[in-house]
Parts: C-alpha cells; structure tokens; sequence
C-alpha cells in the first residue's frame, strides 16, 4: 500500500468573504479536492472545516492552522490576491521552515520578492500543471 502525502491547500480566504467573493477562494480548493483524493491523497479544506471553527478567536484559528499544517507533507497555493491574506504568507513560512514542500500557482504582487520566490518548492503556471506535478512526484 503507497501512503499519499497530506496535502495543506492554503490561499486567500478573509478577503474573499469580505468582499463578497467567497466562491474564489472555494473553487479551485474543490477543484484540487475531487483531484487529489481521487489518487488517495487527503486535503486539509480550511473551507470545509466544521462551522464551530469560523467561530474561533484569532490565537484560535492559528492554532488549528498550525495543527493542520504540521499533519501535511505537502502545501498547494493559490498565490492569486496572496498580498490581502497574511494567513496564507504566515502558512508558507511555517512550512518553510518545517521543510514542507510548496507547490505554488496564481499571480502576485510580490512575484519578484526574493522571500517569497525562495519559498516556493514549484511555480506552476496553473492549478492543473501544480496538481501534475505532484501526482508525478508522489503517486508512485
């Protein structure tokens, strides 16, 4: 039996509810989701937490994504509005530093910032050529 890796799909959240456009933070996770899983990979969906979660204090939240995060092998990213979510740059410092490999997809304000482009394990050009990637890389 091949044991998948778990993979953390982070990206903007907050600001797409604020503003209205929550579907932009849930699509591509669903999308990633169906794909994964198929091949026998488990996702942590911060979209797919139970409803008591949205309810935590900020110390709260940290703690389950920090949680979440150091039960995965792998990150996924939607770098796409990465500068409004301070979450998301927080969760790839924390797998950077705990070696946790980033697969990264989307524009970004700060495509040319040496920290951000260091972090980065694999810069796909879409969510389906990261997804690729790792099914090559970790389906064997």
């Amino acid at each position: 039996m091949n044991i998948k890796p778990n993979v953390y799909l982070s990206g903007a959240i907050s600001s797409y509810i604020e503003s209205g456009d929550v579907q932009k933070a849930c699509a591509w996770r669903a999308q990633a989701d169906i794909q994964l899983t198929k091949y026998g990979f488990q996702t942590f969906n911060p979209m797919h937490i139970d409803e008591q979660a949205w309810s935590l204090s900020n110390s709260g939240v940290l703690e389950m994504n920090r949680y979440y995060l150091m039960h995965c092998e792998l990150m996924l990213v939607n770098l796409n509005d990465i500068e409004t979510s301070i979450g998301s740059i927080w969760e790839m410092s924390v797998a950077c530093e705990n070696k946790i490999p980033i697969y990264a997809f989307g524009d970004c304000v700060y495509d040319d910032r040496a920290h951000l482009n260091a972090m980065i394990t694999y810069r796909g050009t879409d969510l389906q050529d990261c997804l690729k990637r790792i099914l090559l890389f970790y389906s064997a």
